[in-house]
Order: structure tokens, then C-alpha cells, then sequence
């Protein structure tokens, strides 16, 4: 197989491109109906946003988390302000 670039292996098939076209989507129109989310860690935590003001690591006036049912999925992870690798499977890349 002939090398390809570092970018033309990133970009999204046509079939990815709708898929992820649909996903901001969804996001979008849960942001629209008054969902509030929150991230910890690899999970997605959807909250009333109605009734929910934040959350935070204050446990003053606040509810743990962890006791509580929420709707949440499993999603990527992702960490700090540092940066970060792609890496590619078979050595395919000649270039950026």
C-alpha cells in the first residue's frame, strides 16, 4: 500500500462525515431542549438543566454524584491542556 499523509488518513469517510454531521446534531438539540452536561472522565452525564445550576467538586449545598440516578454514556475520554499524538496503524504516513 502506497504512504499516504498524516491528514489524508485523519479525514472522515463520506459515510463518518454524516454520522458525525448527525451527532453535533443531537448535541445540538439536547442543548436546545435544556440538557445540562457534564464530563467526568470517559463519562457523559446529561442533568435537567432546568433544575440543575452546575457541578462542581463543592460538596456545600450540593449532591454527590455517585448517589444520584442520571442518564450518562460512555464516550472518550479526554485529558489535559498538553499535547497529543496521533499514531497510525501499518506506518502508512510520508507526511503531514
Amino acid at each position: 500500500m502506497d504512504k499516504e499523509t498524516a491528514n489524508s488518513l485523519c479525514e472522515l469517510t463520506n459515510e463518518q462525515k454524516k454520522a458525525f454531521i448527525n451527532l453535533k446534531k443531537a448535541y445540538k438539540r439536547c442543548l436546545n431542549s435544556g440538557i445540562f452536561f457534564h464530563q467526568i472522565l470517559d463519562t457523559l452525564e446529561a442533568f435537567n438543566g432546568n433544575n440543575v445550576l452546575t457541578v462542581d467538586d463543592t460538596p456545600d449545598n450540593g449532591y454527590c454524584i455517585q448517589t444520584l440516578n442520571i442518564d450518562y454514556m460512555k464516550i472518550v475520554c479526554g485529558w489535559a491542556d498538553d499535547d497529543h499524538y496521533v499514531h497510525f496503524r501499518d506506518n502508512k504516513v510520508t507526511d503531514v
